[in-house]
C-alpha cells in the first residue's frame, strides 16, 4: 500500500519542478469606474512631526476613472490640493503598475535595519478585484533593492511622473 502513496508524493514533487511554482501572473483587473471610489492612495507619516502635519494630505489619491488630487502646499491654516485628470490610457497603466509591484495584497514590509531617528511609515491602499488591500512599509528609501520594497519605491517614482505629466486644475471638493 506504501507505493501508490510514494507514486503520489513524486509526481507532486515533479508537478512542482517542472512549472506549478512558476504560475502566470494573474490578470489585472479593469479598475473602477465609479468616481467616488478610492482606487489608490500613498500616504506617508514621518515620526517626529508636528501637530499640524499630522493631518495632511496623502502624497496621491486617486478615485475612479482617474481624477487625481495631491496635496499643493499651505494657504495659511488650510491645506490646498491640486487636482489632475488621467487619461483612461494612463489610468490603467497606473492600476497595472500597482499591481505589478505587489500592492494587490494585504502586506507589511519592514525596515532592513534599525532607525535611530525618526521612521517613516509608506501606507499604499490599492482597491482591486471589489476588495482593499493595504500595504505598509517603513523607511522606503532606495530603488537598488530588487525586493517588494525597491519595487515600491519605483512605483512611487514612476506614479509621480505620469500624473506630474497630465492636465491640472486647482481641487474643488464636492462638499
Amino acid at each position: 500500500m506504501r507505493l501508490p502513496t510514494l507514486a503520489g508524493e513524486a509526481a507532486a514533487i515533479l508537478a512542482v519542478v517542472t512549472g506549478s511554482i512558476h504560475a502566470p501572473p494573474a490578470r489585472v483587473p479593469e479598475p473602477p469606474a465609479d468616481p467616488g471610489t478610492a482606487v489608490l492612495q500613498v500616504k506617508e507619516w514621518r515620526s517626529l512631526v508636528g501637530p499640524w502635519e499630522t493631518a495632511e494630505v496623502p502624497e496621491v489619491t486617486i478615485l475612479g476613472g482617474g481624477r487625481v488630487i495631491i496635496p499643493a502646499g499651505q494657504d495659511g491654516n488650510l491645506q490646498r490640493a491640486t487636482e489632475h485628470v488621467l487619461t483612461p490610457d494612463r489610468y490603467r497603466r497606473i492600476y497595472a503598475l500597482a499591481h505589478r509591484a505587489g500592492l494587490a495584497r494585504n502586506q507589511h514590509l519592514s525596515s532592513p535595519g534599525s532607525v535611530k531617528d525618526g521612521s517613516l511609515l509608506v501606507v499604499v491602499t490599492l482597491r482591486s478585484g471589489g476588495r482593499t488591500y493595504t500595504t505598509t512599509a517603513t523607511n522606503l528609501w532606495s530603488s537598488d533593492d530588487d525586493g517588494p520594497r525597491g519595487r515600491i519605491v519605483r512605483f512611487r517614482h514612476t506614479l509621480s511622473a505620469l500624473i506630474a505629466s497630465s492636465t491640472t486644475e486647482p481641487y474643488r471638493p464636492a462638499r
